[in-house]
């Protein structure tokens, strides 16, 4: 197996950072969506749910504005090297902190169902709700 140039290991990560930015986007968008128009959906935003995985791309952002400061001032590629796998570190963190937000958010619809029909006896129309 051969070793990767500088060359092409940057390319990877920096393709590494663009898929993984977009995939975090995406949830954080999916998230958005199913929130959107619910009447949990205030309690969800409110409490900022939203915010730790906004947070994690503004600093995978961060990141790649010194990664770009760097690279034009030709600084030593560990460095740089350092720069993008830290901001594809947050962009990981930023798509599992939307994915919890959108299973937060179900948790909640979950139990405001429950609350709500309470007093019904569910499996007489759902036979195999317990099993849900």
């Amino acid at each position: 197996m051969t070793s990767l140039t500088q060359n092409e290991e940057e390319k990877d990560l920096l393709n590494d950072f663009a898929d993984s930015f977009k995939e975090a986007e995406e949830f954080i968008k999916k998230a958005e969506v199913d929130t959107k128009n619910r009447y949990t959906a205030g309690i969800v935003k409110i409490s900022g749910v939203f915010l730790p995985a906004i947070d994690e791309l503004r600093y995978a952002g961060c990141h790649i504005s010194r990664y770009i400061q760097q690279k034009s001032k030709k600084q030593p590629k560990k460095e740089l090297k350092d720069e993008l796998t830290k901001a594809i570190e947050h962009c990981k963190r930023a798509k599992f902190d939307a994915i919890d937000c959108i299973i937060q958010f179900y948790l909640q619809e979950c139990a405001q169902f429950q609350n709500d029909y309470k007093g019904i006896t569910i499996g007489d129309i759902i036979p195999d709700y317990q099993d849900l």
